[in-house]
């Protein structure tokens, strides 16, 4: 009899983690299927079955889980680890791709693709939902995010520390104004928090770490 596939999900979102813990537990060959809070559960957990394949859902709202693929990438025993996401954002593809993961599944995937995905990560098969196809064609034709004048100023004065209502009196905007372009930096950088979009940008290094924090317009700007 083959061994069975660990799996470890790794997601504040108890709900969902829940849901995935009962449906993958139906399936003879994998488990057992462990739940990881954040990122200190997650490591005890794989120090305890390492080469688990491992399901991220990275929009933790203070910890940098795609540091925890990149760790499994690089481990002694190599945990493949599946992304997964409400959607396919090309900052989150991109650095699914940029850690090694095995793969990217939209939330929104059917419990068979999720079991496809980690069986294929389970022999080093990469693996990607329908939704992320067409994002990763995209990279490979070297296409990238890409963001107007307003929303580069607008993510410079966030990365500088300034709420939405500075930032609004700055630019003569109204402060609803700067919370919807702010919820679209998010959206199309796939992050959760002020914290995780000023962190992206400083990973693509479209802030130049200077006194003044200017952006690095080349990487960022049309």
């Amino acid at each position: 009899m083959a061994a069975k596939i660990p799996v470890l999900i790794v997601t504040h979102r108890l709900l969902m983690a829940d849901l995935l813990v009962q449906a993958l537990g139906r399936f003879a060959d994998l488990g057992p299927i462990v739940h990881a809070r954040n990122l200190s559960e997650a490591r005890a957990a794989l120090r305890v079955r390492p080469g688990a394949v491992t399901l991220i859902d990275p929009g933790h709202p203070t910890d940098d889980l795609f540091a925890l693929a990149r760790a499994n990438a690089r481990a002694r025993t190599p945990s493949p680890t599946l992304i997964m996401a409400d959607c396919a954002p090309i900052g989150w593809v991109q650095r699914s791709i940029a850690v090694a993961a095995a793969g990217f599944l939209g939330k929104c995937a059917r419990l068979d693709e999720f079991v496809r995905a980690i069986r294929s990560a389970h022999v080093q098969r990469p693996f990607y939902s329908p939704c992320a196809c067409g994002t990763v064609i995209d990279l490979a034709k070297g296409k990238t995010e890409r963001f107007s004048a307003r929303e580069i100023t607008v993510l410079e004065r966030i990365c500088a520390g300034d709420s939405s209502k500075a930032i609004a009196r700055r630019l003569g905007l109204k402060p609803k104004s700067v919370e919807g372009i702010r919820h679209r930096l998010m959206k199309r950088t796939g992050t959760s928090s002020a914290t995780q979009l000023v962190r992206y940008a400083l990973e693509e290094r479209w802030v130049d770490l200077r006194p003044r924090g200017t952006l690095n317009l080349e990487g960022a700007a049309r």
